[in-house]
């Protein structure tokens, strides 16, 4: 999980992850709560997804997580701000 201070951080950070898209499955952007990115943002989170994140959309979402993901340590979390 990357949280940042903006939205224009959510898709920088978003658009500079997808020119190496080979790292990863699946980028998750969530910088609203008013929108799809919510139904997104809430559905499991696996092993080798990034759920890129303002700070404000992130507040009150519980992101489950899968059993491969809480048996590997759990969720990392990066503050950009």
């Amino acid at each position: 999980m990357v949280i940042c201070k903006t939205i224009q951080d959510v898709e920088y950070i978003e658009n500079t992850l997808k020119l190496n898209q080979s790292s990863f499955s699946k980028i998750i952007r969530y910088s609203r709560n008013d929108n799809q990115e919510y139904l997104a943002a809430n559905s499991r989170a696996e092993s080798k997804h990034i759920l890129v994140a303002t700070n404000q959309a992130g507040r009150g979402t519980d992101i489950r997580l899968s059993k491969e993901v809480e048996n590997s340590g759990g969720l990392h979390v990066c503050v950009t701000f």
